[in-house]
């Protein structure tokens, strides 16, 4: 086979598999904010969305899902810089550009300003208490280290005293935080290179390395982390130029579970209220059904730049060069939290007792299942052996029965057991003639 013909099989492989990576339509619609290049955007208290963009010294805000905008541009001091990164939680509202903080504690009415610290990275902890961010230090000697506040961002504290070169970092709902860190040894010569994720699980007082690997200098195109995100408690996503590493256990353990060219550089790591994991980099948009093992394209076409979902799990995505876009129904009104009429309901994994139970010919199983998976439902003899396989299929999230027919069984006790993704769950029942 020539060259041409082998160019040629490529490219039809390619075609084939960017179109059939692509899941159902999303029906992404842009909203009404005038401005082309958004740089960044964060959910803030009652879902409302913020964003920074191009134009410098003003935060847009949206709570009808992108409808209409509020301008807040009472930042009018510092409107020479364009502010390149926002974190909200509740009122708190951080943004962040060279040299610069600005900080507001009552959503964006009024401002104070830190400066001689140029903002790289930052997150709010879920309970308000503390803020962090990854802070260049000095502009000559640039040294990237962890800072908090627990004073609303006035005064902040260098609780990094090891690492000095940092690119990132996430915080779990039970407060645990995960930083990346390249590391590089004095010794031996050359000195080696280290990727590494650490964690704390004392608001950043004490960190413990979690997951590392060396750079392989010899390598043109090393592997280094790029991204870390927490999807949950237990579920912690790094994103890497090589591909995707995941913990299932809260950082205790890593598995590199995609090495697939289009997933390289996943960032953003976002969840729905469905158990869906969405990220993207520069191929474009990539949906998970089970917490970043595998991923599928998302149809949207537009250059991305920043991610997020508001808390019902409706997307708002950043873009270089459109706007804002969301597959939310625009124009609704805002999150209220004594109103959980319109939201999407949740599910976990779960495996009730069947009923009736002691039964005589049949009984019914009713089980939930969290996310999309394949569901196997086995039932087993009171010696452990497999009786049988009652269904083996994939299932979509939701809640489930299943009638269990045991005309053909004798009389006795048996188990059965339901597994799906990591969750595996068994159950006694009991025929009686």
């Amino acid at each position: 086979m020539n060259f041409r013909s082998t160019t040629i099989l490529f490219f039809l492989f390619f075609v084939f598999y960017s179109l059939s990576c692509f899941t159902q339509p999303l029906n992404f619609q842009r909203t009404t904010l005038d401005v082309s290049v958004i740089h960044d955007l964060s959910l803030g208290s009652n879902n409302q969305i913020n964003v920074v963009t191009k134009n410098a010294g003003i935060v847009y805000a949206t709570t009808d899902r992108g409808a209409s905008w509020i301008a807040h541009d009472n930042l009018s001091n510092w409107g020479r810089f364009t502010f390149n990164l926002i974190s909200s939680y509740n009122d708190n509202i951080i943004v962040g550009f060279s040299e610069y903080i600005l900080f507001s504690n009552n959503n964006a009415t009024t401002w104070s300003i830190k400066n001689s610290l140029e903002l790289l990275d930052v997150a709010i902890s879920n309970n308000n208490s503390f803020f962090y961010a990854i802070l260049n230090v000095h502009a000559y000697q640039p040294r990237l280290s962890i800072f908090r506040s627990t004073d609303g961002g006035g005064t902040w504290q260098d609780i990094n005293n090891f690492y000095k070169s940092l690119s990132g970092f996430a915080i779990t709902k039970s407060e645990n935080i995960f930083a990346l860190v390249h590391k590089q040894f004095n010794s031996p010569s050359p000195p080696p290179n280290y990727d590494i994720i650490i964690r704390s699980k004392d608001n950043g007082d004490t960190w413990e390395e979690v997951f590392s690997f060396e750079v392989n200098k010899n390598d043109f195109y090393p592997e280094r982390l790029t991204s870390i995100g927490a999807i949950s408690d237990n579920v912690i996503l790094s994103g890497s130029n090589k591909g995707l590493y995941r913990s299932v256990d809260g950082g205790d353990n890593w598995q590199k579970v995609d090495s697939l060219t289009m997933h390289y550089n996943l960032k953003d790591f976002v969840s729905d209220t469905l158990g869906n994991v969405y990220a993207y980099n520069s191929y474009g948009l990539f949906r998970s059904t089970n917490n970043g093992a595998e991923w599928e394209k998302v149809n949207f076409v537009y250059s991305i730049r920043c991610l997020t979902a508001d808390i019902e799990g409706y997307l708002f995505v950043g873009t270089a060069s459109n706007g804002v876009y969301t597959n939310a129904p625009i124009g609704t009104t805002h999150y209220n939290p004594e109103d959980t009429t319109d939201l999407p309901k949740e599910f976990s994994f779960s495996l009730n007792q069947n009923y009736p139970n002691p039964f005589n010919p049949s009984t019914t199983i009713e089980y939930s299942i969290k996310n999309k998976n394949v569901v196997l439902l086995e039932l087993f003899d009171a010696l452990g052996r497999r009786v049988s396989t009652l269904f083996n299929k994939e299932h979509d999230p939701g809640e489930y029965s299943f009638v269990l027919d045991a005309s053909n069984l004798s009389s006795g006790v048996y188990f059965y057991r339901l597994t799906a993704d990591s969750f595996i769950k068994t159950k006694k029942l009991v025929l009686i003639r």
